[in-house]
Formats: structure tokens, sequence, C-alpha cells
């Protein structure tokens, strides 16, 4: 069984898995100023805001995932939100509860290839049923792995009833917006599920194309959230 990476081909859906460590007691500022001025004007410059999350268990943690139709729009979009207006008088406030923002991946969407399909965003004020969600991100050994690695994961996801609504790998391409850090030569798998149910660990033959057993991290939607 294979699975054809194409490393070059960049012309892909393309998503940032931010992480941010939050100074304490300051999450819920965050994201009351996240959902109420960072949102809107992100998907009018081009972005899509596929998911915003409390994670579970970490009071001072806090993921989003933004999403671009390729690679090579991303410059384009960020510099329009970061050189605008809502960002430039807002900017102060968010940074202000923010220990770490530069835990960033950049990733190309695997499964679906289309990109991750989200529901629309709900109205502020609007209350909508959420599911808890987990994320596995796997750093692999060697980036030429990454194909082999997807295919038998979601295999074995998929016998424990835990098939990822989507995955992830990381893009072999250059950070083209380099006012905003993301990792360097740490090839990532990230699969993500609509569950919160535990994981075994891998079977010997996944845990040894990786450099350290996987993280797995649960996460809870915010009230914005599209992924719910």
């Amino acid at each position: 069984m294979t699975y054809q990476w194409h490393e070059i081909d960049i012309e892909t859906p393309v998503v940032e898995l931010r992480r941010y460590r939050l100074r304490p007691g300051r999450r819920e500022t965050l994201i009351g100023l996240f959902e109420a001025r960072f949102i809107e004007p992100q998907e009018a410059a081009g972005a899509r805001i596929l998911g915003s999350f409390r994670v579970d268990g970490d009071p001072d943690g806090f993921v989003w995932l933004r999403g671009f139709t390729h690679h090579a729009v991303r410059p384009g979009v960020l510099g329009s939100f970061y050189g605008g207006p809502v960002w430039q008088a807002n900017r102060d406030a968010a940074n202000a509860t923010m220990i770490d923002s530069d835990d960033v991946h950049l990733l190309r969407a695997i499964s679906p290839r289309a990109g991750l399909i989200a529901p629309r965003l709900p109205r502020h004020g609007e209350r909508l049923p959420a599911l808890r969600h987990t994320l596995v991100i796997s750093e692999l050994r060697y980036p030429e792995w990454l194909g082999r690695y997807h295919l038998w994961l979601r295999l074995f996801l998929r016998k424990l009833g835990a098939d990822p609504v989507a995955s992830f790998a990381t893009l072999m391409a250059e950070n083209n917006y380099p006012a905003l850090p993301v990792w360097r030569d740490r090839p990532v798998h990230v699969a993500l599920i609509r569950s919160a149910a535990p994981l075994p660990a891998l079977p010997t033959e996944l845990g040894n194309m990786l450099r350290a057993a996987p993280e797995i991290v649960t996460l809870t939607p915010t009230a914005r959230s599209r992924l719910r």
C-alpha cells in the first residue's frame, strides 16, 4: 500500500495551526477580543477562520486554525489584515494576553484533498451545540515518511471508530510571510478527530516512524468556532 506525496505541489489548501500560551487568567479576554474583532476582518481579507478552541486541562492554552485557498495567496491576505486598521487598533490589547504566539505549524491538506470544509460562522450571541475535538500531532523522523504514516495512522484510527475529519502535514515550502514565524525542520502530521475519547498507544511500527510519542491535544470549541 502506498500514498503518493507531492512535496512541490503547493497549490493546495493551506492551514496554520496556531497554539498560544497565554498569561494566567487572560484566556477569556483574548477569546472575547478574537471573536468580536478579529474573525470577520480576516475573512474579508481572504482567510477562513476554521476553528478556535480552549485547550482542555490547560487554562492558559488557546488554539486556532486559519485556512487559505493555497500558499500563494497567504502573504497578501496576512498583509491586508495585519496592516489594516482593526489589527492596528487592537494588537496591543491582544498581545498583552500572550506569553508566546510563535508555536505555529504551516500545513497542507492531505484529506479531504479540497481542504477542511467548515460550516458557517456562528453569529454573535448564537448558541450552537458543540463537540470536543482531538488533535493528534506526530513529528516524523523523516519527511519522506509522511505519506506512509498518514495512510497507516488513518487505518489505525478508523478501526477505533476515530476516523479523522481532516488530516494535514507540514507544507514543504518557505514561510512566505516571515513576519509571523512558523516551525522549520519539523515534519509533522496532524489528524483532527471530532471526539475526545482516549486513544491507545500507537502500534510499534507506527511509533517507530516518529521522533517521540504523538502529542494528543483535547479541545473545546469557543462560541464562534466553525468547527463544532
